[in-house]
């Protein structure tokens, strides 16, 4: 008797292909800047006048962002792509925003404002198994796939 006799066969227990499902409410922030003064300035492309607008926050991409840790995770979604971040987050990006300002020569931080505005996210998924290769028989043995398949539950 070989080897390969010996092997048992895969058995799909109940239950396999089923990944669940998840809905859920998170709160996230955006940075708002304008500034009191009569005249407006354009600082790395966005435009600071008396109208309030969205500090961008993109990782590491600003000079006033950079090594700011900021979660990318939002339950398949991804609030960092549009300029919200946690709380905390936020908070340090006003202050490094700030600190840039003040740290320029000729610009300062006279007559700026900042504030924040909080976003409430909903969000929800559903998973659903498309199908399964055939298993690899052997370590290292790699062959063509013939695509996925449902599974075939076996019943023992």
């Amino acid at each position: 008797m070989s080897d390969g006799d010996n092997k048992l066969p895969a058995i799909e227990l109940n239950g396999d292909g089923k990944h669940g499902s998840h809905s859920g409410t998170m709160c996230f922030y955006k940075v708002q800047v304008r500034t009191s003064a009569h005249h407006p300035t354009t600082l790395e492309g966005l435009t600071i006048d008396n109208a309030w607008r969205d500090l961008p926050i993109m990782r590491g991409a600003a000079k006033w962002g950079v090594n700011i840790p900021v979660s990318r995770a939002f339950s398949g979604s991804d609030a960092l792509d549009h300029g919200m971040v946690p709380y905390v987050a936020a908070e340090a990006h006003r202050w490094a925003f700030l600190a840039y300002l003040e740290a320029m020569e000729g610009t300062g931080t006279l007559c700026i404002e900042t504030r924040l505005v909080q976003i409430e996210c909903k969000f929800s998924f559903e998973t659903k198994e498309i199908g399964v290769t055939d298993a690899m028989k052997e370590w290292g043995q790699w062959r063509k796939t013939d695509g996925f398949k449902p599974r075939t539950l076996q019943t023992t």
